[in-house]
């Protein structure tokens, strides 16, 4: 349950008429993840293809913190360099 824009008491499950069956976006809490059922319109198992499913967060890319704290410089300079080509 939430409270929507306008002051009403929603359950989420019941948001846009089915909005969270219609868009692959994974849930944001792990606790979310028995929600992701099928497609809507397709009838597609929505849970493979979500970002954070456990076969695809393995293939994620990971933001290195401490790589571009080291390189950030040289990787700006260059980016720079190839936008004004």
């Amino acid at each position: 349950m939430f409270v929507d824009t306008f002051g009403r008491v929603r359950d989420v499950r019941m948001v846009g008429g089915g909005r969270r069956r219609r868009i692959s976006y994974s849930p944001t809490r792990g606790s979310g993840a028995p929600l992701v059922t099928t497609h809507i319109t397709a009838g597609v198992e929505m849970a493979p293809h979500m970002p954070a499913s456990p076969e695809n967060a393995g293939r994620a890319l990971r933001y290195d913190w401490e790589w571009w704290a080291d390189n950030q410089d040289e990787m700006t300079e260059r980016f720079s360099s190839w936008l004004a080509r």
